[in-house]
């Protein structure tokens, strides 16, 4: 017959003792706990990360390169032809390349190194940018029509002294970790994102910030300090590159955290508001210029007689 403790109740609760306790979902939520998860997410993916971040100077190398053939050879078509139109439109699909070139691989670079962080199983920088690459013209234009929507909502943020735009940015934040999971198209991923952030709006604002202004704030302060010094700047840009695995594994960890709500809304207002932006941006802009062109033929004067002037004094 096996032997039994005299006392069974005290057994029992050493036994519970030793088991690990669950944490549970507010316990998650705790700073302390993120910050525990998000170290441990960081020092387990840091190398990967900062080999993302290596690939992605030899990309942006390489968009260099490509820009700089294509100005080329567009260049000599240009003085070859000595066509003004030609001209014009040379110059117009040399723009266009360039920053395509340049959001297709700032996109690219920014899946890849998110993924190397927050992928569920550990994955390799080069793995890390194939499995991305499918992903990568729908999040160009997710990059695109998030800029464009914020830039519209410029001018109402003017009237809220910016609050109205820093709310979006909050609201935001997880749009990228949204696409990568969950590949939905447009700015259905800031929609779900916002949807998401609004479950623990207050929550999730404070710990975001409460990491950025010691982490990021530290940065810019440091940053701000040691300009004249080229060399303390180098050692702040890899500092910055140590940061913002931790930064993004904490904006993770809070992601986990909070459930998705079934449906969201469409935000059918807030692109109004930000098309009425861009009408209230293109007329300022109209009037800018046209009063500039008003203003060319009295400063061309002006200039012409400042130049006779200075003739005549040096006569």
């Amino acid at each position: 017959m096996p032997e039994t403790s005299k006392f069974p109740v005290v057994e029992e609760h050493k036994q519970m003792a030793s088991e690990p306790k669950p944490v549970t979902a507010n316990k998650a939520f705790e700073i302390e706990e993120l910050v525990k998860a998000a170290w441990e997410r960081t020092r387990d993916r840091f190398l990967n990360y900062i080999l993302t971040i290596m690939v992605m100077f030899a990309l942006y190398v390489g968009a260099v390169v490509v820009i700089l053939i294509a100005a080329a050879v567009m260049g000599v078509l240009v003085v070859g032809t000595r066509d003004v139109a030609l001209s014009l439109t040379v110059g117009t699909i040399l723009a266009v390349l360039v920053v395509t070139v340049i959001l297709y691989a700032g996109s690219w670079s920014t899946l890849a190194s998110t993924y190397a962080i927050i992928s569920p199983r550990k994955v390799g920088a080069i793995k890390a940018y194939k499995e991305m690459f499918p992903l990568v013209w729908g999040y160009v234009k997710v990059t695109a029509l998030l800029a464009l929507f914020l830039i519209g909502l410029v001018p109402l943020s003017v009237f809220t002294l910016f609050i109205l735009i820093f709310v979006w940015m909050i609201w935001a934040v997880f749009t990228v970790f949204v696409y990568i999971e969950d590949k939905p198209r447009g700015l259905e991923s800031l929609w779900i994102s916002k949807s998401v952030v609004n479950t623990r709006f207050w929550g999730v604002f404070g710990r975001i910030f409460l990491v950025n202004a010691v982490l990021l704030g530290g940065y810019n302060v440091l940053l701000i300090f040691t300009q004249d010094n080229p060399r303390v700047n180098v050692l702040l840009s890899l500092l910055y590159y140590a940061i913002m695995p931790f930064v993004v594994s904490f904006q993770y960890e809070i992601y986990r955290q909070l459930k998705k709500p079934p449906t969201h809304a469409r935000n059918t207002v807030w692109i109004v508001l930000a098309g009425i932006g861009w009408v209230l941006i293109a007329i300022i802009l109209f009037s800018l210029v046209a009063g500039f062109i008003g203003n060319l033929p009295n400063t061309i004067k002006n200039i012409d007689r400042d130049f006779r002037n200075a003739q005549t004094s040096m006569i």
